[in-house]
């Protein structure tokens, strides 16, 4: 679709009839991510038209513009043309999470705000939320349209030896699937909420990278609480961004086990208040 002007044309105006249709006010571009994962280096200058495209179908109507883009400066520089998307887009979602995984081989934070000591390389160094920010204001990004992300669940392993539950500990694979999300290496905030309540979990606040981590037995997760949530909003007043994103609204505590509904919502939405 990006690389053909026929079919981006299509996209656009149905994009526009689908908006008015259903009474939404704007629209969010979610491509993982132009130019990666087998697609054509060209999708980087294509993705500029089509937002150039989409953005002069919606002033008309006032539509919102804004897409969710990867935290990596080295991400960014494979995918966008980043002023461009200054330029077009209402607001641009910084995707600041996800940051480590099971993927990695080793233990480690899903949304880290700073980097570790156990962080040694360079580009170890810079998978963390300030680094992730610094990389797309430096690319041209203006400040007030960058939403950090934060994650209202966890990314969970299984530990290669219980005894070792450090950042940067061997693991044998993702943690245990979740009740309710149902996959492995995954766990919702609610679901860690739950588990702690039933089961005799160590918490512990890590004051290097500014968020919590917990574990039992051979199963570790890392993940944000209203504590952190806090720091991460704090951060991003003091860097003059425009707001912040979640990923995702369902896996909140809803129910209120811990005392409040919505607790990571309602933190975010009191400290930006």
């Amino acid at each position: 679709m990006l690389s053909d002007s026929n079919l981006r044309r299509a996209f656009v105006k149905n994009a526009v009839e689908f908006l008015k249709t259903h009474g939404f006010d704007g629209l969010d571009l979610d491509i993982e991510y132009p130019g990666q994962r087998g697609a054509a280096a060209s999708d980087k200058e294509n993705y500029s038209k089509l937002i150039e495209e989409l953005r002069k179908a919606f002033e008309s109507h006032g539509f919102l513009l804004s897409a969710a883009v990867p935290c990596t400066g080295s991400s960014a520089d494979i995918s966008y043309e980043v002023p461009k998307l200054n330029e077009y887009l209402d607001f641009i979602n910084v995707m600041t999470y996800d940051i480590h995984g099971s993927y990695d081989g080793a233990v480690g934070h899903v949304a880290p705000l700073y980097a570790s000591s156990v962080d040694k390389s360079q580009s170890a160094k810079l998978l963390n939320v300030d680094e992730s920010i610094k990389a797309w204001i430096q690319r041209g990004t203006s400040p007030q349209k960058l939403n950090l992300g934060i994650p209202l669940y966890g990314r969970t392993f299984t530990l290669k030896d219980p005894k070792h539950v450090e950042i940067g500990a061997k693991i044998t694979g993702p943690g245990a699937a979740g009740p309710y999300t149902k996959e492995a290496g995954t766990l919702g905030y609610n679901e860690v909420v739950e588990l702690q309540q039933k089961t005799k979990w160590t918490v512990v606040f890590d004051d290097e990278q500014k968020v919590p981590h917990a574990y039992h037995e051979d199963q570790w997760v890392g993940y944000d609480d209203p504590k952190s949530i806090k720091i991460k909003v704090a951060y991003a007043k003091s860097m003059n961004l425009g707001g912040i994103m979640v990923w995702s609204v369902e896996t909140d505590d809803f129910l209120g086990l811990s005392g409040t509904k919505n607790p990571l919502l309602t933190t975010i939405n009191n400290e930006l208040h």
